[in-house]
């Protein structure tokens, strides 16, 4: 979880956003180490106030996004009105927007691929789910996830956080003047090396500590789980709890089911995507699929299943080879089954709704 680059904080917000921005950028050090990056739902014609009335709560550069401008750490970029933003090589990229609902989405998608670990994604106030399904990506690439919940400050309008928080892949629920002290803690402490330096015969003792708390509270046995990954998972658990004791966090294991079950998502959670494997799925297209439909009568119906479908992509992947196998055959009764252990990742699939790939 070391540093690769700029850090990125990708913010989401619509309606009742500019006051949750407003008590967030209060709170904001002058010096923070990453880059902040705006998107907000404006419409086509709509000309942004942001950047000025950023101004008055930061000292901060507020910047306009401009097509291939580096990414620089302690400023501000602000999505112009019209046009999509993501990331690419440590530069912004900006594009017309054409057909796209979810622009919070898009930009969320993009920064997990590109800086994994070093991206933090926060969602606030607004109307509709734009941000849920970039959540999910950002956490997946192993980064840190927030959103508003209910305080002093809560969001003028909930679906949107509401939303990211039902996908269960947000790490924090807090008030937004408390996210600046929270993401610097993070950034800081996915800097410091955690379990690389202890020792082996402790390191092994923390293992099956964990694994034992995670069989009792999940039913499930992680003591076959690969060793790196798994200690991987342990240490974003304790970076997003601000530890640097791994004892402490077993500690907190022990105490506490959620963070059980939160560490129980982690270590299902797989990197998925469409077609991610474009030879493996052309093999099975070719061998498979035809096989299918060569085998079967036009009577009978052709089932599918995919085990271990985490939030649904390669389902929908397969789904696409079978409705382009059957072609103008509508007659031809098609079933894809697709189950995982995790209900979170279910409900995501079950919804069907993903960011479009710039």
């Amino acid at each position: 979880m070391a540093r690769s680059g700029i850090p990125i904080i990708a913010i989401g917000a619509s309606a009742g956003g500019v006051e949750a921005l407003e008590n967030m950028f209060r709170a904001m050090p002058d010096k923070i180490g990453a880059a902040i990056i705006i998107v907000t739902h404006l419409s086509r014609h709509h000309k942004s106030m942001l950047p000025e009335i950023l101004a008055r709560w930061t000292s901060l550069p507020v910047v306009t996004a401009e097509d291939g401008a580096a990414i620089k750490a302690d400023t501000i970029y602000t999505l112009v009105s019209n046009t999509i933003l993501t990331t690419f090589d440590h530069r912004l990229k900006v594009k017309p927007r054409e057909s796209e609902k979810n622009p919070i989405d898009i930009l969320l998608a993009s920064i997990a691929e590109q800086i994994g670990a070093d991206a933090v994604a926060v969602i606030l106030s607004g109307t509709g789910s734009d941000g849920a399904i970039g959540v999910k990506a950002i956490r997946e690439a192993g980064g840190f996830t927030l959103a508003q919940g209910d305080d002093s400050t809560a969001p003028s309008y909930h679906d949107m956080p509401d939303s990211a928080i039902a996908t269960g892949f947000v790490d924090c629920i807090a008030a937004v003047q408390d996210m600046p002290g929270l993401i610097l803690k993070y950034l800081q402490s996915t800097s410091r090396p955690k379990l690389q330096n202890v020792a082996k015969p402790t390191l092994q003792s923390i293992k099956v500590a964990v694994q034992a708390v995670l069989l009792n509270r999940s039913g499930h046995d992680f003591s076959q789980y690969k060793e790196k990954t798994f200690l991987r998972r342990i240490e974003r658990r304790m970076a997003v709890h601000q530890l640097e004791d791994p004892e402490q966090y077993v500690a907190l294991l022990r105490g506490n089911s959620d963070e059980a079950m939160a560490l129980f998502r982690d270590l299902l959670i797989n990197v998925t995507a469409f077609f991610r494997d474009a030879s493996a799925f052309d093999v099975v297209n070719e061998m498979a699929i035809g096989r299918l439909f060569e085998e079967r009568g036009g009577a009978d119906a052709i089932r599918v299943w995919v085990p271990g479908c985490a939030t649904g992509e390669e389902a929908y992947s397969l789904a696409m080879l079978l409705l382009e196998r059957r072609g103008t055959d509508i007659g031809r009764k098609l079933q894809i089954f697709a189950s995982d252990l995790d209900e979170h990742a279910l409900a995501v699939a079950r919804l069907g709704r993903y960011p479009k790939q710039l």
